[in-house]
């Protein structure tokens, strides 16, 4: 089984004032460390052997990444094996919010701001749109997908997989980025990302038991991940968002 981990990154000093960051960026507050390293420590104790970790090559992805793989420590990869590498990746950078970058959402007209938000198709103005950050989330999930090891691979090597047989991916990076590659993996699309929520530092998690391209070794069809959890903030309680599936 192919299990895709989908974490959003620990508040940010605009998200605390509620400024638009986008292609911008600012550090993490004291809440979103503390957010991260919460999630590291229920991964520690509750998410099996990872096998692939991307992130996004911005600024605050990299920094949660980094507070949760520091909580994780060096051997939380496969059996016999440490961590893998974080594989930065510009496919899944924050929607361009073009000229609104770091406006404060009151200093934008609400109706434009509205406008934009519910739609799949409007760009921010010299930005991106939904639609078009999908088609980027569709890019990454064809090369992430072509790049999993065969079942018959995982049957013959165990440190491709957990105990459970599991072979586990994990992404940080964005709350519209995220939301886009869910409604991809859903194949909801992205009417599903105008409509989804994606708190800080939320779980979400997909999974496939067949491997996505088949026998063929192409994938020229649409996989059908199911999606075991959305937007899951468990962890920042005590609790588990990592249950086995």
């Amino acid at each position: 089984m192919y299990e895709l981990i989908l974490i959003r990154h620990g508040e940010t000093i605009f998200n605390s004032q509620e400024r638009l960051q986008g292609g911008q960026d600012s550090a993490l507050t004291k809440r979103g460390e503390e957010e991260a390293q919460k999630l590291g420590a229920a991964m520690r104790s509750f998410c099996g052997p990872i096998h692939a970790w991307y992130v996004s090559p911005q600024g605050r992805a990299r920094q949660t990444s980094g507070i949760i793989r520091s909580e994780l420590g060096p051997d939380h990869g496969a059996p016999g094996t440490r961590l893998p590498e974080e594989r930065a990746h510009d496919a899944i950078v924050e929607i361009r919010c073009g000229d609104w970058e770091g406006l404060r959402r009151d200093e934008i007209p609400p109706a434009e701001l509205k406008r934009v938000h519910l739609s799949t198709h409007e760009a921010y103005p010299n930005g991106e749109s939904i639609a078009d950050v999908s088609k980027r989330c569709e890019a990454f999930l064809k090369e992430w997908q072509t790049s999993l090891p065969a079942l018959a691979e995982l049957q013959a090597d165990p440190k491709l997989t957990s105990a459970a047989g599991v072979h586990r991916t994990v992404v940080v990076s964005h709350g519209n980025l995220i939301r886009c590659l869910g409604g991809a993996l859903s194949g909801l699309g992205p009417d599903f990302a105008v409509r989804a929520m994606k708190n800080n530092t939320a779980v979400s998690r997909f999974f496939i038991r067949e491997h996505p391209a088949g026998t063929t070794g192409v994938v020229d069809h649409t996989p059908m991940y199911r999606m075991l959890t959305w937007n899951n903030i468990s962890h920042l309680h005590g609790g588990d968002p990592f249950f086995s599936v």
